[in-house]
């Protein structure tokens, strides 16, 4: 019963624990219009309603999805979950440390945090490519186009930020 139960313990959720806990722990420390008050003011529902949905789903769907790293797909998932780590906490960094730079101030800098989960995500996409329910259909690419469909409505919220100055 134990073994069972620790083969469910060793899921894809893993890989969003160091996301969220950065995102926790440093969100306080970007410049004030990624602060809750002001990154939320005035979102239109048709962009916030979708973006929370679809955050939930790829938040929660990974802990369905195995932890396995056996297959040259998953390999490659996990270089680009990692790879992609880096990036994400590089766009943080560049924000929090240097938010008057030419970079922070630029769209592109402005909104990375909200682009480069793409490599993350994609990445637990790659390695998550079964659920622990063999009754239900799935395919790896099935969290790639959630993952997508999330990071269009996350991508334009944050350029909605952006163009408000």
């Amino acid at each position: 019963m134990l073994g069972r139960a620790a083969m469910y313990l060793r899921n894809c959720f893993w890989l969003i624990v160091p996301v969220l806990a950065f995102d926790l722990l440093f969100t306080g420390r970007l410049p004030a219009q990624f602060q809750m008050e002001n990154f939320w003011r005035d979102i239109p529902a048709f962009v916030g309603v979708p973006e929370n949905i679809f955050r939930t789903v790829v938040l929660v769907l990974p802990v369905l999805m195995p932890l396995d790293v056996v297959s040259a797909r998953q390999r490659a998932g996990l270089a680009l979950y990692l790879a992609g780590i880096a990036v994400y906490l590089a766009a943080w960094v560049a924000l929090i440390a240097c938010p008057d730079s030419g970079w922070s101030l630029s769209a592109a800098g402005q909104l990375a945090p909200a682009y480069t989960p793409a490599l993350w995500l994609g990445g637990i996409g790659l390695v998550g490519g079964r659920l622990f329910v063999a009754r239900i259909p799935y395919r790896y690419w099935m969290y790639l186009a959630l993952s997508a469909v999330f990071l269009v409505f996350h991508v334009t919220h944050t350029a909605i930020v952006f163009a408000r100055g």
